[in-house]
């Protein structure tokens, strides 16, 4: 048969189009009104937003990728997909309205949105592709969250959300492009070559502090007169003879309360090794200090110093990264005794210590799961995985700018944190929760019984298997003019909905299922003196079978 055959891609982006606006928001109070491009050179279209039925003035330009059949990873939670590095640099490098990914799965007919605008991840990858990459169609992977979807109308506001950062990032980028071009129409070169001699310091790596945080592992800084605040961390050349020297020779005034307040201030951060005291030159006889030979200020009469005495410590969100997962996670940091400290805020579920010396490459690392704060059986698996697939562990956190930026990397022996029996045990739980759709009640008993556990496997078992056989033995009461007699060795078939099931010595009530429990009667007894028929029989092979009933 002869004639021009449909190009399938075609095919597969009309599909993933009407998928696409179906999904959109619709409604009074908030909606987006999608209209394509005529031309598509790398933009399909863009979404116009209104509330409350009136256009805000606000536009989200948009990408459609569409996929017959899309990639899932981590048990379903996370969408991966291949994007071509020639998309991928125009719509993170060059394209300066805020624009989203979207990706469709026409099978399952959900809309997934990626921001591609200020995922570090994604930035990261591209500038890695970008030096690396020799292959003849090269893209990069990007880990797309399922709950970034537009199935269910009211996920809008993740999407809206992305709009307004997309528009705070794209205007600091076009502010911070301009200041360079100043600077280095004026000649760049020369200013390095200044602050170089400015600021470098034997032993030391500087850099110019973002923000009103100090730059994680900063052993002292310094704050310049026209207002820079440069941080010192320690580099591969340190040594503790570099460490910074202050002389200082004070004198106070006791005349006033102030001035005693004053002086017992200064005082009592000298004895307690904390705290912060201003000091201006009335208070000031000399003051030097000194980097190894180098001497860092000489203070004249007219100066003011603030001197602040640590260890202080800086909250930051940090990233965990395995290499095939990352978790955020909250911690302290600081550094104190010429060592570098990283360590969990309390009241997490999990927990993690770094403690590395000052310019050593290594340290000490101890990462756990703190088991009385888990929510649910799926939160502590996804945890205790992420540990045992951790060999190389790269700690991060982003900056002020909105890049990642390393505080450490090194090897983690999980074998010894994790054990088997412990893994397995919380995996059972996972897959009972995931089978039935029911909470398995969490934080769990301190006193867990040999039976408690094995009745966690029994469960497990005959939900992933559906049917098992084996030995039982049970007690139940028939109404008076049963439907059939119970006899020792004759089969006998019993149903109950929903089942009757224990875990850690509660019920565990499985709505929406049904157990049946049928074999052959070995032994038998019936007490006496009952109302109602009563009896203890045993089945050596009842065949215990448990399945979910259609609704």
């Amino acid at each position: 048969m002869y004639g021009k055959n449909r190009n399938i891609q075609h095919r597969i982006d009309k599909a993933g189009r009407i998928i696409f606006e179906s999904a959109l928001p619709n409604s009074k109070k908030f909606s987006l009104v999608f209209s394509w491009e005529s031309e598509d050179y790398g933009i399909d279209g863009q979404m116009q937003v209104f509330k409350d039925g009136l256009h805000e003035g606000e536009f989200l330009k948009a990408q459609l990728k569409s996929k017959d059949e899309a990639k899932y990873i981590n048990n379903g939670q996370i969408l991966s997909y291949s994007l071509d590095l020639d998309s991928a640099f125009f719509l993170i490098k060059k394209v300066q309205d805020p624009t989203v990914l979207i990706i469709v799965d026409n099978k399952s007919k959900r809309v997934f949105w990626f921001p591609i605008q200020t995922s570090v991840e994604a930035r990261e990858v591209l500038e890695k592709k970008l030096v690396e990459t020799l292959a003849e169609n090269p893209s990069i992977t990007l880990h797309i969250d399922v709950n970034n979807n537009l199935l269910s109308r009211t996920r809008y506001q993740g999407l809206y959300s992305y709009l307004k950062e997309a528009k705070i990032k794209l205007s600091q980028e076009a502010l911070l492009n301009v200041r360079v071009d100043k600077t280095l129409s004026a000649g760049i070169k020369h200013v390095n070559a200044i602050e170089k001699q400015m600021y470098e310091l034997e032993g030391f790596d500087w850099v110019f502090r973002k923000g009103s945080l100090i730059t994680p592992g900063t052993v002292f800084s310094i704050e310049t007169s026209d207002g820079k605040k440069v941080d010192y961390l320690p580099s591969k050349k340190y040594k503790p003879e570099l460490a910074p020297k202050i002389t200082l020779r004070t004198k106070f005034s006791t005349r006033t309360k102030e001035d005693r307040e004053q002086f017992e201030a200064f005082r009592k951060a000298v004895q307690d090794g904390i705290g912060s005291v201003n000091l201006d030159s009335a208070n000031i006889d000399t003051f030097k200090v000194t980097v190894g030979s180098q001497v860092l200020d000489n203070n004249k009469v007219n100066d003011k110093v603030s001197i602040n005495i640590s260890p202080s410590k800086t909250r930051r969100i940090i990233t965990l990264d395995n290499g095939t997962d990352e978790l955020e996670h909250t911690a302290e940091i600081w550094a104190e005794d010429n060592t570098f400290i990283i360590s969990s805020i309390v009241g997490q579920s999990l927990s993690i210590r770094l403690s590395s010396k000052l310019g050593d490459m290594k340290g000490k690392f101890s990462i756990g799961v703190n088991p009385e704060l888990m929510t649910n059986a799926s939160q502590q698996l996804r945890l205790l995985d992420f540990i045992r697939n951790t060999k190389q562990l790269t700690i991060s956190f982003i900056d002020a700018e909105g890049f990642k930026r390393r505080l450490f990397a090194g090897e983690l022996d999980a074998s010894s944190i994790v054990s088997d029996n412990q893994y397995n045990f919380a995996k059972a739980l996972a897959e009972i929760e995931q089978k039935t759709g029911i909470p398995v009640p969490f934080p769990l008993p301190d006193d867990l019984t040999r039976e408690d556990i094995n009745n966690v496997f029994w469960v497990h078992r005959i939900l992933t298997q559906g049917k098992i056989t084996q030995k039982i033995t049970l007690n139940f009461s028939l109404q008076n003019k049963p439907p059939e007699q119970v006899e020792k060795g004759k089969y006998m078939s019993m149903t109950q909905s929903p089942p009757e099931i224990y875990l850690f010595r509660k019920p565990y009530v499985m709505s929406g299922f049904t157990q049946t429990i049928a074999g052959k009667i070995t032994e038998m007894e019936m007490p006496k003196g009952s109302d109602k028929p009563t009896y203890k029989i045993q089945m050596e092979e009842a065949e215990i079978s448990i399945k979910r009933i259609d609704i």
